[in-house]
């Protein structure tokens, strides 16, 4: 799936960015379509570890926080 992913943005134009896209919440530009998609799997990542947390199950690695900055995160997990 990352090999699927980075040959597409190795190929995309900058117009792929800017060109509107219709999802079912309205139409996005590209950019913001990434942007929302970006973070709102942050969230559902930030969500799994608070459960592992919860059931005292250690994750493999800590959280990415750092990869976190910049994106509009909610501050409620839930």
């Amino acid at each position: 799936m990352r090999g699927r992913i980075a040959g597409w943005f190795e190929g995309a134009s900058p117009s792929e960015f800017s060109r509107v896209i219709r999802v079912y919440y309205g139409p996005q530009s590209g950019h913001d379509l990434l942007e929302r998609t970006t973070w709102h799997a942050a969230q559902h990542l930030r969500q799994l570890y608070a459960l592992s947390e919860r059931l005292d199950i250690k994750p493999p690695v800590p959280m990415p926080s750092e990869a976190f900055k910049g994106l509009p995160l909610p501050t409620a997990l839930w």
